[in-house]
């Protein structure tokens, strides 16, 4: 494993210096476009912190368009929704992350596809748009960003790495994901960053429970069998058990997994043998699952936002900071 996690950060470094000598091209466009990214591959918090750049957005009377690939969806053709039209179109059509996303704010704009280029100049020629999201943009080298910011998960150990440590120097802002660890260890990680100018933040999770309960009383529905299929099952056991929720059996799948009546089949008798009425999941798992309960199982959502920790002694950066320069960052284009 440490042989191939080698040779991917060689890779990712040549390729970061032929992008520095010039030796290919980057694009820039005439609106701004902010990046959520990563280092890892998935299990780090970007979809929730796409859904809080576009609140921000919305709130400053802007008109974002998220850009994402919908991974693990079941069409290889390109996808412009907008003007609220996002049912017309199917869940394997869009993915998973984009399919929630579109449900949660069903009046941005959306263009999904596997050519983030293509799919940029689609969105600033076809829609009335002014701001591009970009999701998972940290390693489009090829597209000129003028916000970066980038998750970290450094709660779980066995996640892989597409980069080193080191390339968050070239992000603006840098997010801990909400894990157990002190803050202590986070500061340990963050001194190891050269680039004093990047606002270093820690997110902290809001829990909410979806289809008109709260977690105060979803102890009255009892044991719950739960179940997901996200990068970072154990984050979601964690907040399970930190919300008080009884969990009769926890499933957990691969990251975007498309369940299939199998899997429902299993999950039923699963409830069957610890004795539950009721399927707990996430907010990416949910809409999947839905489709395939033809008994009409109750299935409740573990919603989380993003908000950040309030760290100052420790060198972190505030929420307003981070509002700031989402605002100069836009300010530039007016």
């Amino acid at each position: 494993m440490n042989i191939i996690k080698s040779i991917i950060h060689s890779l990712a470094k040549l390729r970061l210096k032929l992008y520095e000598y010039n030796f290919f091209k980057t694009y820039s466009f005439n609106i701004p476009v902010i990046s959520i990214g990563n280092i890892s591959m998935g299990g780090t918090g970007k979809t929730p912190m796409v859904a809080w750049i576009v609140d921000q957005l919305l709130f400053l009377n802007k008109k974002p368009c998220v850009i994402t690939r919908g991974y693990n969806r079941k069409s290889n053709k390109m996808i412009m929704i907008n003007n609220n039209k996002y049912n017309h179109y199917t869940l394997d059509e869009v993915g998973d992350e984009p399919f929630y996303l579109l449900k949660e704010y069903p009046n941005i704009s959306m263009v999904v596809g596997n050519n983030k280029m293509a799919a940029i100049n689609l969105a600033i020629n076809k829609l009335d748009i002014d701001v591009i999201v970009l999701d998972d943009g940290f390693q489009s080298l090829y597209i000129k960003r003028d916000l970066d910011v980038v998750m970290i998960n450094i709660n779980d150990c066995n996640i892989i790495d597409r980069e080193n440590f080191s390339a968050l120097n070239r992000a603006d802002v840098v997010i801990f994901k909400p894990c157990d660890r002190s803050l202590g260890d986070y500061y340990k990680k963050l001194n190891k960053m050269n680039n004093k100018k990047i606002l270093k933040m820690v997110a902290k999770a809001l829990f909410s429970i979806e289809d008109g309960h709260n977690v105060n009383n979803i102890k009255k529905i009892g044991a719950t069998v739960a179940v997901c299929g996200i990068g970072d099952s154990a984050s979601f056991k964690k907040a399970l058990i930190n919300n008080n929720i009884m969990i009769g059996e926890f499933l957990s799948y691969g990251d975007h997994h498309n369940y299939t009546i199998d899997d429902m089949k299993f999950i039923y008798n699963k409830m069957k043998e610890s004795n539950c009425q009721t399927i707990i999941t996430t907010t990416k798992d949910f809409y999947k699952l839905n489709a395939l309960n033809k008994k009409n199982k109750k299935i409740v959502v573990l919603k989380m936002k993003f908000d950040f920790l309030n760290t100052v002694e420790y060198g972190y950066a505030k929420k307003d900071e981070l509002v700031t320069l989402l605002a100069a960052t836009i300010g530039k284009y007016v």
